[in-house]
């Protein structure tokens, strides 16, 4: 499909609710332009982009996500919070990489990872992009379906489509410098890629954009290129809403009614980070525990029923449907072809905190 013929889609896709409240997780789709054959969850736009990241295996690929293609291009928007620069990284941002074979089960352990690159920029205007610096050397050293050695993937550090994303308790910032011994892999929380804004010399972004580095089409037809999943704000600010706002926490007094927070306490539960805060670092805001805390707890949990998490599948391959909350995942070889159709993972936004409704997300037309 043309360029033309996407945004002409984008435009007409339909507005949300009023009622928005701050989020971790993009609210827009500004422009998106796949090229070649790639149209693997092109039917599931937007919202396929704008959740959380969706469970998988860490030998196995999510398929929640849209290939964008050689060379393809994705814009997010966030319009009712701004990703803002805090300690260490700010967003992480979920491509669909895994462990080729097997886990490693210690840092000096030879693995391959399969992985896509994608060029990561952000903006606050859609005019003046800044993109974080990465090694083009190092870059030209993906391989394809085979795997890249797991060793170079430090020597990788800016782009994203790097590090394993798999189903975890938790959505925390990878150090791929650090071998987590909490975590799967040595991975830290869900996997993806950090960045922090400080890097690039900004206090706040409200647009992400991610374009596939044309390093790697992985495999060709409609899978081919990178694949997006997610992108998660890890420190967020809400921008003000229309209406009195008592506390000054970023949320009205009216949102605060429908949250059961305080209206006249700016943090109701004391724990450090305000209300409005709270909510755009999908955080819950009625829960001490967990205001300091980098990243937040994965509400999704992870969920191994269904055909996604199973065996089977023949030729190397397994996955199912994840409409149901179940894994959609794919584990694969070389030779081995995509399924036809994309498992959508529809990710209540109530889950975040337990108190919110999942929403149709706007568009910027």
């Amino acid at each position: 499909m043309r360029k033309s013929a996407w945004l002409l889609i984008l435009a007409l896709w339909p507005a949300a609710p009023a009622l928005a409240l701050p989020d971790c997780t993009p609210d827009a789709v500004v422009s998106f332009s796949p090229t070649g054959n790639a149209g693997y969850g092109h039917d599931q736009m937007p919202d396929v982009v704008l959740g959380l990241p969706a469970n998988s295996l860490p030998t196995q690929q999510s398929l929640d996500v849209v290939s964008l293609g050689r060379n393809g291009e994705i814009i997010l928007e966030f319009t009712d919070n701004l990703m803002v620069d805090g300690p260490g990284p700010d967003l992480i941002v979920f491509e669909n990489p895994f462990f080729v074979g097997q886990v490693p089960a210690g840092p000096t352990d030879d693995s391959l990872v399969f992985a896509e690159p994608l060029i990561v920029s952000v903006s606050n205007d859609l005019i003046n992009w800044q993109t974080f610096s990465y090694d083009p050397a190092a870059l030209n050293q993906v391989s394809g379906v085979s795997g890249t050695p797991r060793s170079l993937l430090p020597s990788l550090s800016g782009l994203a489509g790097i590090t394993p994303s798999f189903c975890a308790d938790r959505i925390e910032p990878d150090d791929p410098l650090v071998w987590d011994t909490s975590g799967n892999g040595g991975v830290s929380g869900m996997g993806g890629d950090a960045f922090d804004l400080a890097d690039v010399g900004l206090i706040q972004a409200r647009y992400v954009r991610l374009k596939d580095s044309g390093q790697n089409v992985g495999f060709a037809g409609e899978m081919e290129g990178a694949d997006l999943d997610a992108v998660v704000a890890i420190h967020s600010q809400p921008v003000a809403g229309v209406g009195t706002d008592t506390d000054g926490d970023g949320l009205t007094d009216a949102e605060e009614i429908s949250l059961g927070t305080s209206a006249a306490k700016a943090d109701t539960d004391g724990g450090g980070m305000n209300d409005g805060q709270e909510l755009a670092e999908c955080k819950d805001p009625l829960d001490p525990g967990d205001d300091l805390l980098i990243g937040f707890d994965n509400p999704n949990a992870c969920d191994s029923g269904g055909g996604g998490g199973g065996g089977g599948g023949g030729g190397g391959s397994s996955g199912g449907s994840s409409q149901d909350g179940s894994l959609g995942c794919l584990a694969l070889t070389a030779g081995t072809q995509a399924p036809g159709s994309a498992a959508l993972l529809l990710v209540p936004l109530a889950l975040l905190i337990l108190l919110r409704r999942r929403r149709e997300a706007p568009v910027k037309k």
